[in-house]
């Protein structure tokens, strides 16, 4: 994360030739306007929203950058916000600091993922020895824990699952090779999803608009998108293509030739895979990865559409995202991070802090929605009344 200057707590520094032309005409890239109340927060503030995942050696993370606006962007009207209350506070800072939720350990981190490989392990083992058709409901409960190997994948690209970067590296590297998601090249994706939170133009998550129709829903929810978005997005990157300013802004000349380099690495062990088990005649892969992936891909889908469906398209970051109440076993699987909006509204917390921070008075999220099944039954309604957008 650029952890010296992209975490809260620590205060952003100018460049020098900025503070010489004077500070007024600039301010982090960001989608709405830093309050000019408290200068102390602006640099802690702006960190915290400012995600461009490109630090000095290109890996994931998150950096300060100072770009100048121009006045139209600076006095941009906002957007009216219809299901979120309004005024509400940009940030959580503007109640306290939230450092004290910033610590960072490893052994967090690593109990948490012990578990969770623990439960696949014991989730495989019942695959492996289901006989017949019941091999596909132990498959499909084996995949649903596989693929939320989503979440360690992103605590890791945010750099605060663990306080050693090479774990936070191990750990991010092996989950993203598992879910076909390269780490460097998620990381720069994700964090501009930070940094452009619901903004249909620039969030890379809102290229694929949210469903508009039921038949759009169904689709989304069978994981076809995601695995086309995969596949052929780590062929493309291998051979080169679809990684410039256009079709990837989130990369910069730095990273780009490591995004190809990693696709190819990706493409290659995936292909010496597929060749061994076919000469060997081996369908390990195929029954306790691909088959089990499939089936699990619709549940985390579900969980995913839930963060910022139907959430305004505001700049603040406790109205742009929605945090979920739910029970234990899900926020255990999913890392805490059904507590989104805190997690957007402060990413330096990290996932073992965020059920402490969201029960203090700093966390002010304002779109909560009781359960999943209740969201998407809500959801479904508005399908059928033609009310739900693609944002």
């Amino acid at each position: 994360m650029g952890l010296r200057q992209g975490l809260p707590g620590h205060r952003a520094q100018m460049p020098r030739a900025i503070k010489k032309k004077g500070a007024a005409n600039w301010r982090p890239e960001l989608r709405e306007e830093t309050p000019k109340k408290s200068n102390s927060m602006l640099g802690s503030h702006a960190a915290m929203h400012n995600m461009n995942n490109l630090d000095r050696i290109g890996k994931p993370g998150l950096t300060l950058q100072m770009q100048k606006i121009s006045p139209s962007d600076a006095t941009a009207p906002r957007t009216p916000c219809p299901t979120a209350k309004s005024g509400g506070p940009q940030s959580s800072l503007e109640y306290g600091s939230a450092a004290v939720f910033q610590a960072r350990w490893d052994w967090p981190g690593l109990l948490r993922l012990a578990a969770h490989l623990g439960i696949l392990a014991i989730t495989v083992a019942v695959t492996a020895r289901a006989p017949g058709l019941w091999y596909w409901p132990a498959a499909f409960v084996q995949g649903v824990v596989m693929v939320f190997l989503f979440c360690p994948l992103h605590e890791t690209t945010h750099r605060t699952c663990f306080r050693s970067r090479w774990v936070n590296h191990v750990v991010g590297e092996v989950t993203g090779f598992i879910m076909l998601l390269p780490y460097r090249w998620y990381g720069a994706f994700h964090m501009a999803h930070h940094r452009f939170t619901q903004d249909p133009e620039r969030d890379p998550e809102l290229a694929v608009g949210k469903p508009t129709t039921w038949t759009q829903y169904a689709v989304l929810l069978s994981g076809a998108i995601y695995w086309r978005f995969a596949v052929m997005g780590l062929l493309n990157r291998a051979l080169g293509r679809k990684v410039d300013k256009v079709s990837a802004p989130y990369l910069d000349d730095r990273t780009r030739p490591l995004v190809v380099r990693e696709a190819r690495i990706h493409l290659g062990l995936w292909a010496a895979i597929a060749t061994l088990s076919i000469l060997t005649g081996s369908g390990f892969a195929l029954t306790y990865w691909l088959i089990p992936a499939v089936l699990g891909q619709p549940v985390l889908r579900l969980y995913l559409l839930a963060e910022h469906w139907g959430c305004p398209a505001v700049r603040d970051m406790w109205q742009n995202t929605r945090t979920m109440r739910t029970l234990a076993p899900i926020r255990f699987l999913a890392w805490n991070m059904p507590f989104h909006a805190e997690h957007h509204a402060n990413p330096g917390v990290p996932f073992h802090q965020l059920p402490a921070y969201a029960r203090s008075p700093l966390a002010r999220p304002e779109v909560v929605e009781d359960g999943y099944s209740r969201f998407h039954v809500g959801r479904l309604r508005d399908l059928a009344r033609g009310r739900a957008g693609p944002v």
